[in-house]
């Protein structure tokens, strides 16, 4: 495993570069906010119309953009809403708005190494997966740390794609693919060793649907059952 450090990177290939933030949740506002306060002159939060986190990163004086106008402004568009809307993300705003040779960043492998998304042919696509919750995140950050990151790179339509994810935290490369079903296991339960498991474990989502307010995941769930993959490890809480 290639480990990375400040020292390896080159911070001035993001900072004059425009960088969207899809989200403005748990990770989203620390991503968001640690790029503009080390030094990126032109980063804005994208979020659907009428989303009440616009208010909030307003107050922060980010500029806020909907997923659409964003993706044709942005350079580098890192993919930070929640996992399962992520594909409808990509087809209705961001496939036929982001520019020839932009970037699409991911912090989690899912919805590429399960091919929930199909990206273009011409974008870089990589990933920049802090190992923490996004308020560890941003604290880490806020006190001169940081948190342990995973880089990995689907597709280098430029050539510049692992240089441009380099720069954004202390890097262990490792495949998207790995990430995916590694990080899947982090908070979650045991999904089982094939598909016929993970149905059977619906039934067990839908009680975690009420105690734990887990909904989302039985949808991704579906989602991969009904694509026959096979998931050798556990599922993740998404931060």
């Amino acid at each position: 495993m290639q480990v990375y450090y400040d020292r390896d990177a080159d911070v001035g290939l993001i900072k004059n570069k425009k960088i969207a933030v899809i989200g403005y949740g748990s990770q989203g506002h620390a991503h968001a906010l640690n790029l503009r306060d080390s030094g990126v002159k032109n980063v804005v939060v994208a979020l659907r119309a009428g989303s009440p986190s616009a208010k909030k990163a307003k107050a922060e004086k980010l500029k806020v953009m909907t997923n659409a106008e964003a993706a044709k402004w942005a350079d580098v568009v890192m993919m930070l809403s929640p996992d399962e809307g992520q594909a409808q993300i990509y087809q209705a705003d961001l496939k036929d708005n982001m520019k020839k040779g932009a970037a699409l960043a991911f912090a989690h492998g899912l919805a590429v190494h399960f091919q929930l998304i199909e990206p273009r042919a011409d974008l870089d696509i990589f990933m920049v997966a802090p190992k923490g919750p996004g308020h560890t995140v941003r604290s880490e950050y806020q006190r001169g740390a940081g948190v342990p990151c995973l880089l990995a790179v689907d597709q280098d339509a430029t050539g510049n794609a692992h240089d441009l994810g380099q720069p954004l935290e202390l890097v262990f490369e490792i495949p998207c693919r790995r990430e995916a079903k590694g990080g899947m296991g982090a908070e979650g339960f045991d999904a089982g060793r094939n598909v016929g498991q993970i149905r059977q474990y619906l039934t067990f989502v839908d009680v975690l649907v009420v105690r734990q307010g887990l909904g989302y995941h039985r949808q991704l769930l579906v989602h991969v059952v009904q694509r026959g993959c096979h998931l050798p490890c556990q599922w993740q809480r998404q931060q």
